[in-house]
């Protein structure tokens, strides 16, 4: 069996998520929030590096034993791109928000699984947001009014 944080989880695989964090997080902020996901769950510093995430993860007793993914069509990864990834990189750009590694991850993610992910995926028109502009769109986050 593969066990993410145990086989997955390498020092190239830290940088990355630290990337696609960063990313996150400026979308956060435009929006007005200050997300610490990583930080949160892991109890690491705003500056967190990536030998501090490698550390948080691997090796530790409550991640260690999950098991999975054991495939590249595995939901970790198909429900990732379309409802994780591509709902990011819609919202970073409609707010103008630079999100390369995003992007690139989904392009990748659309040459594996041999599908549009983008085009099957949550994209601004499926989120409701298409035409917003930045302040209707953090009236819409903070209030779920349009």
């Amino acid at each position: 069996n593969f066990f993410v944080y145990e086989h997955g989880w390498t020092p190239s695989a830290c940088k990355l998520n630290m990337v696609l964090d960063k990313e996150r997080k400026a979308v956060g902020k435009e929006l007005g929030y200050h997300l610490r996901p990583m930080e949160d769950f892991s109890g690491m510093p705003d500056d967190y590096t990536w030998q501090q995430l490698y550390a948080a993860g691997h090796g530790s007793i409550a991640l260690t034993p999950i098991c999975g993914p054991n495939s590249i069509f595995d939901r970790y990864l198909t429900e990732d791109a379309p409802f994780g990834l591509v709902p990011w990189a819609a919202i970073g750009g409609l707010l103008g928000v630079p999100m390369p590694m995003t992007n690139s991850c989904i392009d990748i993610y659309n040459v594996i699984h041999e599908t549009d992910w983008r085009k099957n995926g949550l994209g601004i028109e499926e989120l409701g947001i298409a035409g917003m502009t930045k302040e209707q769109l953090i009236k819409y986050v903070r209030t779920g009014v349009k």
